[in-house]
């Protein structure tokens, strides 16, 4: 992925967090799911940009292979 994707892909959660309301009685099992899904993704992106600085090639592919599979998760999301 390159950077560039990956800052449009963050900008895409972060609308997608700010989009949450606050709780009006208890979450349901599946919106905690959801939303720790989401969060996941969040810190993948973010750990693939600061790989990027970092320049370990191993690192940086197991993170983009991570997102992969974590994206086909909450597409309809995004």
């Amino acid at each position: 992925m390159t950077d560039t994707q990956i800052k449009k892909d963050l900008e895409k959660i972060y609308k997608i967090r700010r989009s949450w309301s606050g709780a009006k009685g208890p979450f349901t099992e599946e919106i905690i799911r959801e939303r720790g899904i989401v969060l996941f993704a969040q810190n993948i992106l973010e750990n693939l940009l600061s790989t990027k600085n970092l320049k370990t090639q191993k690192t940086r592919s197991f993170y983009s292979e991570l997102y992969g599979v974590i994206k086909d998760r909450i597409k309809k999301q995004l």
